[in-house]
C-alpha cells in the first residue's frame, strides 16, 4: 500500500483543510499518516488517519527593543545558549528525518510553511507544497496576501503591486538582518544553511524569496488548498500550481453537547415566530500575540450587537475573559461551538478572515464581516477578496461599537445581494472537479494508475 505523509504547522487551522485531500487519497489506494506535536494525535485519530509524532523549533517573534538587546546580550554572552539553540533546531530537523524513517511514504505533503523542513525530507520520494491559504507565491498585478487593496482592473494595479510587493520582500529582508545582528550570527537562516549543506543541498539556490510569508522551495509542485474562484478575477495560476478543494468535513460529535442542543433549539425558535436573523461571531485560533486586540474586538462587537434589534447573537469567546457589562438577552457567549453545525443556520458571521472559515462560510452561503486580526498573514487578503467578490463587508479590528453595528446594519439591509453572490460561488464549489485534478496530479507526479505504488519521479536538487 503507498502512504502518503502530511507535514503541518501546528494549528487546527492547517489541519482541517487538509482532510477532504487526505480522504481522497485514501480511496486511491493510500495510507495517510499526519506528522505533528502529540496534542493533535486525538483530533487526526478522530478523522481516521494515522499520526506520528515531531517536534518544532520556537519562532522568536521580537516586538520591542528591550526583546532585541535581551537577546543579543544572552547572545553575546552565552555560548552555551547559543549551542542550545543549534540543538533545538537539530532535533525538530532529526525529528522530521525520522518521521520519514519510521513512515517509508512513497508521497510527502510539506505544509508551505515549514519549507526550512525540506532538507529533512528531500531525497528519492515526491514532495509537494501544501498551502492551506491561497496563492503565496507573487504574481504580476495582484497585491501580497497580507495587503488590504483590492486591484480595480487599471493599469495602476502592476505598479502597485509591484510597490507592495517590494516593500514586503525589504521588510522581510531587514527581518532577516536584524535576526542576524541580534542573535551575533547564530540566526536560524544559518542553521538553515549548515544543516542543508550537510545533506548535499545549496540553501540559498533552491529557495524562491518572492513569497508572501516564508520562502518557498524551488522546482517542488504546489497544491493550493482553496477554489481558484476565491482569487481576483486577474489571477493566473503558475504552471507547477494545483487548486484542490474539498468540502470540509470534520468530526465534530465531541461539540454538540446538550447545552448546545438546547442553546440551537432555542435560537432556532426565536427564529421560526419572531422573524430574527442569527448572527455568529468567531475569531479562530488565537495566537498569544492577538490576544488584547481579539478581547477589545470581542467586547466592542457584544455592545454592537446587544444594541441592534432584530437579531439574536452566538460569540464564541474561545474562553476568553470579557470585561463587559449590560449583554443584551439576544446575545449568548459560549466559549466554542461546533461551527460546520451552526453556520447551515447563521444569516451573516462575523469573522477574523481565516481562509478555512472564510471557505465553510461560502460552502454554505452565509454572507460575511471580515476584521482582520492579524494583519501579518493572509486575513486580509481574504477580506479583500471578500469585498471584492461581494460576498460581504470587511472592517478593521479596532473599529468602535458604533462603527461595527453601523455595519452589521448594512449587511442585514444587503443580506440578500450577498447570499446571492455566495451562493454563487457555494455552486461553483460544489461542481469542482477535485478528483480528477488530484488523479492527474498524482499521474504528474508518476503515480500511473490508481492503487500502483509505481512512481518515477526524480528530484533535481539533490547531488547526487
Amino acid at each position: 500500500m503507498k502512504t502518503a505523509l502530511f507535514i503541518l504547522i501546528p494549528h487546527l487551522s492547517h489541519y482541517y483543510p487538509t482532510f477532504g485531500l487526505a480522504r481522497c487519497l485514501q480511496s486511491r489506494g493510500f495510507r495517510v499518516v499526519y506528522a505533528g506535536m502529540e496534542s493533535f494525535r486525538e483530533t487526526v485519530e478522530r478523522e481516521g488517519f494515522g499520526f506520528v509524532e515531531v517536534c518544532y523549533t520556537d519562532e522568536f517573534v521580537i516586538r520591542s527593543f528591550k526583546t532585541a538587546l535581551g537577546l543579543f546580550l544572552r547572545n553575546c554572552f552565552s555560548h552555551a545558549y547559543r549551542r542550545q539553540r543549534y540543538r533545538e533546531f537539530t532535533a525538530c530537523m532529526h525529528s522530521v528525518e525520522q518521521a520519514k524513517e519510521c513512515i517509508r511514504p512513497n508521497l510527502i505533503f510539506l505544509d508551505d510553511t515549514l519549507g526550512h523542513c525540506y532538507p529533512a525530507v528531500a531525497g528519492d520520494v515526491p514532495v509537494v507544497q501544501l498551502s492551506t491559504k491561497l496563492s503565496p507565491r507573487k504574481q504580476k498585478g495582484i497585491p501580497p496576501l497580507n495587503s488590504h487593496r483590492l486591484p480595480k482592473g487599471r493599469i495602476t494595479d502592476e505598479w502597485l503591486a509591484e510597490i507592495e510587493w517590494f516593500a514586503h520582500t525589504q521588510k522581510r529582508a531587514w527581518k532577516r538582518r536584524m535576526e542576524k545582528v541580534i542573535f551575533t550570527g547564530w540566526d536560524d537562516d544559518t542553521f538553515q544553511q549548515r544543516y542543508a549543506a550537510k545533506r548535499g543541498l545549496d540553501w540559498k539556490a533552491i529557495t524562491e524569496p518572492n513569497m508572501s510569508f516564508y520562502d518557498g522551495i524551488k522546482g517542488l509542485p504546489a497544491v493550493v488548498l482553496a477554489p481558484q474562484a476565491m482569487e481576483f478575477s486577474g489571477h493566473r495560476p503558475q504552471a507547477d500550481e494545483h487548486y484542490i478543494h474539498f468540502p470540509i468535513v470534520r468530526d465534530e460529535s465531541h461539540l454538540i453537547t446538550p447545552g448546545y442542543t438546547h442553546l440551537m433549539g432555542e435560537l432556532l425558535e426565536r427564529k421560526r415566530t419572531q422573524g430574527v436573523k442569527l448572527v455568529y461571531v468567531s475569531l479562530g485560533t488565537l495566537s498569544h500575540g492577538n490576544y488584547q486586540k481579539a478581547k477589545r474586538f470581542l467586547e466592542n462587537t457584544i455592545k454592537a450587537l446587544s444594541e441592534t434589534p432584530g437579531l439574536v447573537a452566538v460569540v464564541a469567546t474561545g474562553g476568553i475573559p470579557l470585561n463587559i457589562s449590560g449583554i443584551g438577552l439576544n446575545v449568548c457567549l459560549p466559549p466554542s461551538v461546533p461551527q460546520l453545525d451552526l453556520l447551515p443556520h447563521c444569516d451573516l458571521i462575523i469573522t477574523h478572515g481565516g481562509l478555512g472559515t472564510v471557505k465553510e462560510c461560502l460552502q454554505v452561503g452565509v454572507p460575511m464581516l471580515v476584521y482582520p486580526l492579524n494583519e501579518e498573514v493572509d486575513q486580509s487578503g481574504n477580506g479583500a477578496r471578500v469585498a471584492a467578490h461581494g460576498w460581504g463587508l470587511r472592517g478593521r479590528i479596532g473599529n468602535s461599537p458604533a462603527r461595527i453595528a453601523k455595519q452589521i446594519n448594512y449587511a442585514l439591509v444587503h443580506l440578500l445581494e450577498y447570499r446571492e453572490k455566495c451562493r454563487q460561488m457555494q455552486t461553483k464549489m460544489s461542481q469542482a472537479k477535485s478528483e480528477q485534478v488530484v488523479d492527474d496530479f498524482l499521474e504528474e507526479l508518476g503515480f500511473t494508475e490508481v492503487g500502483s505504488a509505481e512512481r518515477s519521479y526524480i528530484f533535481s536538487h539533490l547531488n547526487t
